[in-house]
């Protein structure tokens, strides 16, 4: 996706947001803006939405595992009728993230609420809200949120991906 040229990215990225808001019926798209930073990231503008939006409405669950350095931590689905695809918001308390791990499929992250982080073996960014990240298949990474801030993502995979979690 980010190998391939920006405008060709910007319309699959339009696309998506776009059934988000279809499936999720919370965000008004009055207009995306979307500008590569680097390989990895890039930034989108999502008119009509701001860091104080919330998506209280769709239950909160428990996200229990041990790829977490802390339990609070919850998943609330977006889209559950897929056969193709997994979405998902994932919720992180302040301080908390996951472990280095890689997925045998590319993840995508939508930065929803909060600060966090995305570390690769290579950087180590901060991100808000609006900020869009893929994690190529193999790639080892985590993310989570900053010390001082809950951080809140949409997660996108194919299903049946798999994730191999690297630290302990």
């Amino acid at each position: 996706m980010f190998h391939g040229p920006e405008k060709k990215f910007q319309r699959h990225i339009a696309q998506y947001l776009k059934r988000v808001h279809k499936v999720t019926g919370r965000t008004h798209f009055e207009s995306i803006r979307i500008s590569v930073q680097s390989h990895h990231t890039c930034s989108a503008f999502i008119g009509g939405r701001d860091e104080n939006s919330k998506n209280d409405h769709i239950p909160k669950e428990p996200y229990i595992t041990p790829l977490f350095t802390g339990p609070n931590v919850t998943t609330q689905p977006l889209v559950t009728k897929s056969k193709d695809l997994r979405v998902s918001i994932v919720n992180f308390g302040k301080g908390v993230r996951n472990k280095f791990h890689a997925h045998d499929g590319d993840q995508v992250l939508i930065i929803t609420a909060g600060k966090g982080f995305v570390v690769t073996e290579k950087e180590k960014k901060v991100l808000t809200v609006g900020e869009i990240v893929l994690f190529q298949a193999g790639e080892k990474h985590w993310h989570g949120a900053t010390e001082n801030s809950e951080f809140s993502h949409i997660v996108v995979t194919r299903a049946g991906v798999h994730m191999t979690q690297m630290e302990d």
